[in-house]
């Protein structure tokens, strides 16, 4: 049987989180060893395709891309150095925790296709892909939560979105009655949602629906 193409559904409240962000639980080896983490390489083959929600474009637009290059900045060896760090924050265990995805993992799960260097990636929020990264899987939003896949809470963006952050800023976000906060999960998510569109999820049905019938 030939399997549909795309996705089945949106992932609007996606990758959550902004600059700074980071791993969370992942480097902790909380998803099971069967799981590998391949890469935003290996993502971008869907989801950079037109009228898909371009999530692959957003990120790579978007401050999560850059968080390891950042670590090279000088702004970033001032922070470093505040938090009493002396050598390049590239290879500091403290930056690098919250500035790239899988830090700390089993090499063992890391996909030759994976790159450090690519930052804080789609599996930062949504769980190492080798299991769920398959058209056949993906078609199906709860075969691929059975596989793996992750949909991000608000817990993932504060473990590195606090107040140890040497970026932090208390009063960055203005929450009901003017409070200011740090950190607002409804309103950072909707910085960087990408949401699949209604239109390209009916047309991926159509074409699976079609090509099932051909069978």
């Amino acid at each position: 049987m030939k399997r549909g193409k795309g996705w089945m559904w949106s992932l609007g409240t996606g990758i959550v989180g902004l600059l700074l962000v980071g791993l969370w639980v992942f480097g902790s080896g909380t998803f099971a060893a069967e799981y590998k983490y391949v890469g935003v390489s290996k993502c971008k083959n869907c989801h950079r395709k037109k009228g898909s929600g371009e999530a692959f474009q957003k990120w790579e637009e978007g401050p999560h891309a850059k968080t390891y290059k950042t670590l090279a900045t000088p702004k970033a060896k001032e922070f470093a150095q505040k938090k009493g760090v002396s050598g390049d924050p590239q290879k500091e265990p403290k930056c690098l925790k919250c500035h790239v995805t899988a830090y700390g993992v089993d090499p063992k799960l890391l996909a030759k296709t994976f790159k450090m260097e690519d930052g804080i990636q789609c599996e930062s929020c949504h769980g190492p892909g080798s299991g769920y990264r398959k058209k056949k899987i993906m078609i199906d939003k709860e075969e691929a939560k059975k596989n793996g896949l992750i949909l991000p809470t608000e817990k993932n963006c504060t473990t590195c979105h606090n107040s140890e952050s040497p970026s932090w800023d208390p009063n960055q976000y203005t929450v009901a009655g003017g409070k200011k906060v740090g950190f607002d999960f409804e309103q950072a998510k909707k910085k960087i949602a990408h949401p699949t569109p209604e239109e390209y999820k009916k047309k991926v049905k159509t074409e699976k629906e079609e090509e099932d019938e051909e069978e």
